[in-house]
């Protein structure tokens, strides 16, 4: 298994884009060394600010 990271805006609903539209998106990606626990997750994830609001 490829361990990548795959941002599929459109996986379980097709995002139409009208002609002369613009579709934009954001994500964020930690990259870490070693196995981590649920804390240690969430403490990256804790200081990302939510899309829309930065």
């Amino acid at each position: 298994m490829y361990p990548g990271v795959c941002v599929a805006f459109a996986f379980e609903t097709p995002a139409a884009v009208p002609a002369g539209d613009n579709r934009h998106g954001r994500h964020t990606v930690t990259v870490a060394d070693g196995v981590l626990d649920r804390d240690a997750v969430a403490a990256p994830a804790a200081t990302v600010e939510p899309a829309g609001r930065a």
